[in-house]
């Protein structure tokens, strides 16, 4: 990615961190707490605005299903709110199960611009 996307990606992820936290000002951000990508740039905006995080971190042991079971994990705080960036098969499965549990799906893995499932 050159700097200029990856700009627009960080961005992209703090302004959608806004917009939510104007929605809900007690915000607690779950996340993966992966070292890189969305997970990192959640943290680090979340840090900068003394917003509390809780992340679940994938276990190994578990294999190809250890994203699933994260997805899980943190479902079952039964968030108000799901932000999608994009991601892979284990993300498109907690969009469709947070739809399901009718909590509120925020679906940012669209090309910026475009609405979620055009193109």
């Amino acid at each position: 990615a050159t700097t200029e996307e990856a700009t627009t990606y960080a961005n992209n992820i703090w302004t959608t961190l806004d917009r939510v936290r104007g929605q809900v000002p007690d915000m607690l951000l779950v996340h993966g707490g992966d070292g890189k990508g969305a997970d990192r740039l959640a943290a680090a905006w979340a840090e900068r605005h003394d917003v509390q995080q809780l992340t679940f971190g994938l276990d190994r042991r578990l294999g190809a299903r250890a994203g699933f079971k994260r997805n899980e994990q943190m479902l079952a705080m039964a968030p108000r709110y799901v932000i999608a960036f994009p991601g892979n098969g284990v993300t498109e499965r907690l969009v469709i199960e947070a739809k399901t549990r009718r909590i509120t799906v925020v679906d940012r893995r669209g090309p910026l611009g475009t609405k979620p499932g055009a193109g």
